[in-house]
């Protein structure tokens, strides 16, 4: 795969399918779905916070997420 084809497919000028984010996922060292859900360019975006967090910190935080979404129920 070319530098630019790849680019194309960053870009949404070329479809992508199951076994090249398979293929990429190797590649990068990551898992599919973060290939399509992270901006790299994003530091403080939601899956680079959740990376730092030690596992007590995770399980807080979605006990957090857990109880923003009851409120909003609510609201």
């Amino acid at each position: 795969m070319t530098h630019s084809t790849l680019s194309r497919i960053e870009r949404g000028k070329l479809p992508y399918n199951q076994a090249l984010l398979e293929l990429l996922a190797q590649v990068y060292r990551t898992d599919r779905a973060s290939l399509i859900m992270r901006d790299p360019s994003d530091p403080d975006g939601l899956w680079t916070i959740w990376e730092q967090l030690k596992p007590r910190e995770r399980a807080q935080a979605v006990e957090v997420m857990k109880a923003l979404h009851r409120t909003r129920a609510v609201a």
